[in-house]
């Protein structure tokens, strides 16, 4: 159908405006229409803290409502070994890996638990050694082999004796982590 330039122009301005507004709703109920290491944190938590992850924000929104516990009932085995229950734990880091920031060390009462970036998708600053941290995933029970233990000794700055020494495979406990969440202060931005 052929309109008079006149409601042509009416159409395209109301389009246009109708477009402007969905972009603004839309942002302002915090989606994600694309996927970024880096998101803030929903509206609800007090404080602001940077959530790294390449996970949706909607995702990550709704990973909030996931059961919470410390690091040390992961430990103990409370969220099983299998993976097959998420959670969320928080607690203060212990060690980071050095190289890239692919994997922390979560303080607990004995052994700190590893806490891994699911397949290396995402990557947090190297120098949140002491920082809080909110992890979200799952954990399991994982044997890991002299290789991958001398690894991680690297990545942590141990001393060629130090990873020299490590000469068997051992099982832990592993948080397979899809986010991870920290307070932004005095932290670098991720290696990638």
């Amino acid at each position: 159908m052929l309109l008079p330039r006149s409601h042509e122009r009416t159409a395209r301005s109301s389009l246009a405006g109708a477009i402007l507004t969905t972009i603004a709703l839309t942002s302002a109920a915090g989606c994600v229409s694309h996927r970024t290491s880096l998101h803030e944190p929903s509206p609800s938590d007090h404080q602001r803290w940077n959530t790294y992850s390449l996970q949706t924000q909607a995702s990550i929104d709704a990973m909030a409502a996931w059961p919470r516990m410390t690091a040390d009932q992961v430990m103990r085995g409370e969220a099983g070994q299998d993976g097959a229950m998420p959670v969320v734990i928080e607690g203060e880091l212990s060690k980071v890996c050095l190289t890239m920031g692919c994997w922390v060390e979560m303080k607990t009462a004995g052994e700190p638990l590893l806490v891994m970036t699911r397949d290396h998708e995402f990557f947090v600053p190297r120098n949140a050694q002491g920082a809080r941290a909110r992890a979200y995933g799952r954990a399991v029970a994982r044997e890991q082999s002299v290789e991958t233990l001398r690894h991680i000794a690297e990545d942590a700055g141990a001393s060629a004796d130090e990873i020299a020494r490590i000469t068997e495979p051992r099982t832990r406990m592993v948080f397979i982590a899809d986010a991870i969440a920290m307070p932004p202060e005095g932290l670098d931005r991720p290696a990638r």
